[in-house]
């Protein structure tokens, strides 16, 4: 895969107005076969494809109305509505803050598909708070009437703010915004993805969950893969730049972890059978410590594990998890489950009927 008259790099390279797929410097192999490593990512992120109709919330309505405690309530609202508003900001941030910097082929094709997820999403959470009846306006309002969450996702915008605003986008900060949303991806969206496997642990609220952990995989997987590819390469072709940032980085992660670590004790408020303010604690430290080592950092947080030994079987799709779930098996990859057949052929029914 070389081609001598192209500079072809992430950042910084030459932009390719002819968008060719059969060349990129950055590979991996796969299956015995050598192919560019945004390829990779995309194949993942399609074979992921999924449609909010793959998950029948009103089944849940019941457990809303009749099996919910108030403090279930208020954490399930809380949780919803920082989603949906982080969600939002994603899908705005990607074309705006982040695509522009990027002038490798496969690599904008992934950041474009991860911003249609990030919309899918809010889509999704749409569709929650009007089963159940929620008020949209509470929900939609909640990061400008909760303080807590406006100081979170003030926060969160600050980096993006910071870049839109620069008129000479250096390397350096390109390099600090695949960090920024690499604590997006995850580290904030956790304590949402904790509660509602939670939830589902506990014989509630199963269809909900079965959405987040559509939305969990998209972000736990993809999503936290490409910018952890990013920045390894930034790593390898300006080490003096990511040398510079690297104090910088680890210290926005340490407050993002702070931040989602108070998100996660508000929102659950030590009222929540099976979360403490001590395990979620030691959940998001362990997230921090995953990130890093993704990109072969030492840990932020040394020897901390995830307390919750349940956690990875909820996001795992390939697993049955027959100990943990009532139903069938979730193994979701594109074309191998009934419930991906049966939603592929909604979608050809619904495009045919336009």
């Amino acid at each position: 895969m070389e081609d001598k008259n192209r500079n072809i790099k992430l950042i910084n390279g030459e932009e390719d107005k002819t968008m060719r797929l059969d060349f990129s410097p950055y590979t991996v192999e796969v299956k015995g076969k050598v192919i560019p490593m945004g390829q990779n990512i995309w194949e993942a992120m399609l074979a992921n494809t999924w449609f909010i109709d793959e998950t029948n919330l009103t089944e849940d309505v019941y457990d809303w109305n009749y099996k919910m405690t108030d403090d279930e309530k208020r954490t399930f609202k809380l949780a919803l509505a920082f989603a949906s508003n982080l969600d939002g900001i994603q899908t705005g941030n990607l074309p705006i803050n982040i695509l522009p910097f990027i002038t490798e082929t496969w690599s904008k094709f992934c950041i474009i598909r991860q911003g249609m997820e990030e919309a899918l999403h809010c889509t999704q959470y749409l569709e929650m708070i009007d089963t159940f009846e929620l008020d949209r306006e509470e929900i939609y309002n909640m990061f400008l009437t909760d303080n807590v969450m406006y100081e979170k996702n003030s926060h969160i915008l600050e980096v993006y703010e910071r870049l839109k605003a620069s008129n000479d986008v250096t390397t350096e900060d390109k390099i600090l915004a695949f960090f920024a949303n690499l604590a997006l991806e995850h580290i904030y969206f956790y304590s949402v993805f904790l509660v509602f496997g939670n939830f589902q642990k506990l014989g509630k609220m199963k269809e909900s969950a079965k959405s987040i952990r559509f939305i969990a995989r998209d972000e736990g997987t993809t999503h936290t893969e490409l910018f952890a590819s990013f920045i390894k390469i930034c790593k390898d072709e300006y080490p003096k730049e990511y040398a510079n940032i690297l104090p910088k980085a680890r210290a926005m992660f340490k407050e993002a972890v702070d931040l989602e670590i108070g998100w996660g004790k508000y929102i659950t408020g030590n009222r929540i059978l099976g979360i403490s303010d001590k395990t979620i604690e030691m959940f998001i430290q362990s997230l921090a410590n995953q990130a890093f080592s993704k990109i072969g950092e030492p840990e932020l947080y040394e020897g901390i594990k995830n307390p919750f030994v349940w956690f990875n079987d909820w996001l795992d799709f390939n697993a049955t998890n027959e100990r943990f779930f009532e139903g069938t098996v979730m193994n979701y990859a594109k074309g191998e489950s009934g419930a991906n057949k049966s939603t592929k052929e909604n979608f050809l029914a619904r495009f045919k009927q336009n």
